[in-house]
Order: C-alpha cells, then structure tokens, then sequence
C-alpha cells in the first residue's frame, strides 16, 4: 500500500521536475 503512495510522490515530484526543467 505504501510502495503505491511512494510511486505515486516519485511520478509527482518528476513531473513538477520535468515542468521546471522545461
């Protein structure tokens, strides 16, 4: 359940970075 969370603020946090990055 947690590894879900986990995955999730993973996909959030390379999203937002990807959106800086670019």
């Amino acid at each position: 359940i947690r590894h879900r969370y986990i995955v999730l603020n993973f996909i959030f946090r390379v999203k937002k970075y990807t959106t800086t990055f670019h």
